[in-house]
């Protein structure tokens, strides 16, 4: 069993609650604290910041193989989610909002997969260009003009609906077009509204906090999102449940990790 200074064991509960695991690494690290209980530590910052290799690795050396079920895709979704929810708890109301937009699009692009359209990666590429220095730097996704304009498919009339013949195919991937095809396209009008709301959240309130330096706090986001932030971040599990997004081995990975070194420990 590994043990901790009675003096250090503040700090050790304040790391775990804040999921500082960098921090925490260190700490048990200079604790001597023994190594399984150093990789539960990078494991639990892995799937903050959606290492999906680390988290693979570790998975699999902690015997933590309910980490490893979600496809790529999905588990950098969750890795986000957790990431948000970690901003909200630590009052980085600014970097909530500015990571909102990634974890939108994840998350209405499984949600049209997955109810609409499972054949959407078709319609979807990756994207190199050249950078300043030559190097060929991979820069996102983007809309697959000759698959989207081969047939008369549901991508291409929802994008001739609202772009006639002048869609854009240099723009990247985006929760706007999702959004549309997700209008079009489903039949749970529900699901529309809370993607609707959330859209709106994003255009109000992310877009402003990610392109200029104001202050944000509760008040603002309330005046600007007409909700509140628990609000928003409740209707932002909805949406996870809706792109069934729904692991509670993955939803709960934290909280879990935090019981393995406090056992461990022995505190």
């Amino acid at each position: 069993m590994g043990h901790i200074k009675e003096e250090n064991l503040g700090l050790l509960d304040y790391l775990l609650d804040q999921h500082d695991y960098a921090m925490l690494v260190k700490l048990l690290q200079k604790e001597g604290a023994p190594a399984s209980l150093q990789a539960f530590a990078r494991l639990g910052q892995a799937l903050v910041q959606g290492n999906l290799p680390v988290i693979d690795k570790l998975a699999q050396e902690l015997d933590q193989d309910q980490l490893l079920r979600p496809e790529a895709l999905e588990q950098a979704t969750y890795a986000a989610y957790r990431a948000l929810q970690i901003q909200l708890k630590r009052q980085e109301y600014g970097d909530y909002f500015r990571a909102l937009t990634p974890i939108l699009v994840n998350i209405f692009r499984l949600i049209f997969e997955k109810r609409v359209m499972p054949q959407l990666d078709q319609f979807i590429e990756p994207i190199k260009k050249e950078d300043i220095d030559g190097r060929h730097l991979y820069r996102g996704l983007q809309w697959k003009q000759s698959r989207v304009e081969a047939s008369d498919n549901i991508v291409n009339q929802t994008f001739h609906r609202y772009y006639g013949d002048h869609f854009n195919y240099d723009q990247y991937l985006s929760s706007s077009h999702l959004l549309k095809l997700i209008t079009d396209h489903s039949q749970d009008k529900d699901l529309v509204a809370k993607a609707t709301r959330m859209r709106a959240v994003e255009k109000y309130v992310r877009n402003l906090s990610a392109h200029e330096v104001v202050f944000v706090d509760q008040a603002w986001v309330k005046e600007r999102g007409q909700l509140s932030l628990e609000e928003i971040n409740h209707l932002l599990g909805e949406l996870m449940t809706l792109a069934d997004l729904k692991d509670q081995d993955q939803l709960n990975a934290l909280s879990k990790i935090n019981k393995e070194i406090k056992q461990g420990l022995g505190v």
